[in-house]
């Protein structure tokens, strides 16, 4: 898989196309909010009905200017420092009668977690829950601003993949 990924870089590179960080489309847009940020309910349309992840989501910081990523996936992230909460939505879109998301999750004691969804980080939550479609908090992965001052990340990377295909690795 690395050597794919290399030729492909390699590639990009005598294209002179790439390769490049996608900072707006398709990405994650990540909304820091105090601790007095007022808080809304994001609806969460989904079938079946998962009653735990729509509780989480009855009363989230979301700013009233927010805007998810452009693309189909539409996703946006909420952190609170000052609660160590975060929520995520796949499919965010503001309509009429307020937010409403596809899918997603929420974690609590952020700081103090792995990053893995599972019963522990919100009451009733499962291990399905999150944007990444892996268990994984979509935020764990991304490529801060800090990270490019420090010159180094020392992190696990999230990454898109194009033309990605089951059983071809």
């Amino acid at each position: 898989m690395v050597g794919a990924f290399d030729a492909e870089i390699a590639r990009e590179e005598s294209l002179k196309s790439g390769p490049w960080i996608n900072a707006r489309y398709n990405s994650v847009p990540v909304y820091t909010v105090p601790s007095g940020q007022p808080t809304v309910r994001v609806t969460l349309d989904h079938s079946p009905p998962a009653p735990s992840l729509s509780a989480a989501w009855s009363s989230v910081p979301l700013p009233k200017g927010a805007k998810p990523a452009t693309g189909t996936d539409a996703v946006l992230v909420v952190w609170q420092p000052s609660t160590s909460r975060l929520w995520e939505f796949w499919r965010l879109v503001h309509r009429s009668d307020g937010w409403h998301a596809s899918w997603g999750g929420a974690m609590r004691d952020v700081a103090d977690r792995n990053g893995v969804y599972g019963s522990s980080v919100w009451p009733g939550a499962q291990s399905y829950w999150g944007v990444s479609a892996s268990s994984l908090a979509i935020a764990g992965g991304l490529i801060t601003l800090e990270d490019l001052q420090r010159g180094r990340i020392e992190h696990a990377l999230s990454i898109a993949i194009p033309n990605v295909r089951a059983g071809v690795y």
